[in-house]
């Protein structure tokens, strides 16, 4: 079985993990995929080498076995990938062998953790190796509960279903079947809608902003500790004390420094919740609900969680809120002023949180093309009001795309989470320390078709009603230079609306831990340092 040069070769560079030194620096314009091709080393060899070591953990091109795999993914561009081979590794050793066989021999690879990501490229690659990690999906208490130990495998239902006989919760994702790795990174949480009843509209595109944001911050101002395979193989515990840049870092920072395979989450009591989604009549009530929400943002209730989405449906104009409260008490005076108005439906019950991301999860149907696209601004009603009218008119071109969905889903930074954000040293978005400067407010826009001919038309529309919409509130003063990565557009550049210094900083931990570059010339997919994925333009 060792018999071929090229895999004693490889077979040294695998047990000598902890040891892989570089004998060369490569030119930086190398492409290294090319380079290989030239000598005749083929992704047959980098991908048979995997199966002959890990036959049941790697499914090879062609294999009958990929569709079923394929469909995993949410986004139809993310399903159309095609990589030359599937590994699917159980624990972080054999991803470490992963990655130094993509290095040994140029591949690139790609790390998928739950697949929902809306653009190609992201979680899955073409030509290479897609890096599974379904697999890593271990679940543990320590002994005092304060800590969950969860692989990077898991989907949110998994985790908080694990936690509820212990009447324990972590900050996490708001969709069932979202994956862990993503999410908590500032990768990969989406939330769409579907049009196959009214109700469906009651959730939009949510991301890594938990429901207890307002208590205890986001996801990753929540991990006491990630585990990380670095680009030379090595398996690092990175927390606040043994590495606190590299732990900063991946605070929000991506996939640009190592692949992550378990994350140590803060554990707190949570027992049930109250919470679902209401529909209203826009036309008669929009203004009265953008104000209940703009209100929710300047005196909000640490405990609670509130968003608004806004679609054309059927030809009427429909709003959704979501409501959540972490106390089992129906109707908690933080949500008053939309008590105080008719809904058409009400979905609000007593329940678990596991339960509420199922609810939500059922409104994100697979398979069809999505795109998102982000801007954030201070919260204003009145400007609320522009990005209604605005939508209304720029939809009408688009309306008979087939299969088009076309929601806005916005969502508040309160003060309390500003604060809460701080907790752990802080983390690398530029998001201001001080809660007065608050509440920001989040604009997505999310639509979903279902034929790739209509995707110029349906992302030009993005486009100019970000455009416009970006326009009144520089015009206004109400414009923040911030792309939050869970929504970000493939044609914007997440890293660079951090702010100069947070970006210089991120780029120089990155080439301390990867100093070749591997996670941004290999591993190419999601958000890199040097611009968008796709460029500013279409």
């Amino acid at each position: 079985m060792w018999s071929s040069p090229l895999i004693r070769g490889v077979t040294a560079v695998i047990l000598c993990i902890r040891s892989f030194a570089y004998e060369y620096t490569e030119p930086e314009s190398l492409d290294v995929d090319h380079a290989l091709t030239n000598l005749g080393i083929s992704p047959e060899e980098y991908c048979a080498l995997l199966a002959s070591v890990f036959k049941t953990k790697t499914i090879p091109h062609g294999s009958p076995a990929i569709p079923e795999w394929t469909s995993s993914f949410w986004a139809a561009q993310q399903a159309a990938v095609t990589p030359f081979c599937i590994f699917q590794p159980s624990n972080s050793k054999e991803v470490a062998i992963a990655v130094l066989v993509s290095r040994r021999f140029g591949c690139s690879f790609a790390v998928k953790s739950g697949g929902h990501a809306a653009f190609a490229g992201a979680s899955n690659v073409d030509g290479g190796i897609t890096i599974d990690l379904a697999q890593l999906n271990a679940i543990e208490l320590t002994r005092d509960r304060k800590i969950a130990r969860v692989g990077t495998g898991n989907t949110w239902y998994q985790v908080y279903t694990a936690l509820e006989a212990d009447q324990l919760a972590v900050i996490g994702g708001r969709v069932a079947d979202i994956g862990v790795g993503g999410l908590t990174l500032g990768g990969m949480m989406i939330i769409h809608s579907s049009s196959v009843s009214l109700s469906s509209y009651s959730y939009q595109n949510q991301g890594g902003i938990s429901f207890f944001s307002g208590s205890r911050g986001w996801a990753c101002d929540n991990v006491a500790n990630y585990e990380l395979v670095t680009a030379a193989g090595s398996i690092l515990q990175v927390n606040r004390e043994s590495y606190p840049d590299l732990y900063w870092a991946l605070r929000g920072g991506g996939s640009n420094f190592g692949i992550v395979t378990r994350f140590d989450l803060e554990t707190f009591p949570q027992g049930p919740i109250w919470g679902g989604s209401r529909l209203y009549n826009a036309t008669t009530y929009g203004s009265a609900l953008i104000k209940a929400f703009v209100g929710f943002g300047n005196n909000p209730d640490e405990h609670a969680a509130t968003w608004l989405s806004f679609a054309k449906f059927q030809g009427a104009m429909i709003m959704s809120i979501l409501l959540m409260h972490s106390t089992p008490v129906p109707d908690p005076p933080i949500f008053g002023a939309y008590k105080a108005i008719p809904s058409l439906t009400d979905t609000t019950k007593i329940r678990t949180l596991a339960d509420l991301t199922v609810e939500v999860n059922s409104s994100n149907p697979k398979g069809l093309r999505e795109s998102y696209w982000m801007h954030t601004f201070k919260a204003d009603a009145q400007l609320i009001e522009f990005m209604t009218a605005t939508y209304l008119e720029e939809i009408s071109p688009v309306q008979d795309v087939a299969g088009l969905e076309y929601p806005i889903a916005l969502q508040l930074i309160t003060k309390e989470t500003l604060l809460k954000m701080q907790r752990n040293g802080g983390n690398a978005t530029p998001l201001p320390k001080e809660a007065d400067e608050g509440p920001f407010l989040i604009m997505q826009l999310c639509p979903m078709w279902l034929a790739r001919q209509d995707d110029e038309a349906v992302i030009g529309s993005i486009v100019r009603i970000m455009d416009k919409v970006v326009e009144r509130a520089k015009e206004k003063g109400l414009y923040r230079e911030y792309i939050y990565m869970n929504y970000g557009s493939e044609y914007q550049d997440v890293l660079g609306s951090y702010g100069d210094e947070n970006y210089e900083r991120l780029e120089r931990i990155a080439k301390r831990y990867d100093p070749r570059g591997v996670f941004q010339t290999l591993n190419k997919g999601y958000f890199k340092f040097g611009g968008s994925p796709k460029g500013s333009s279409l």
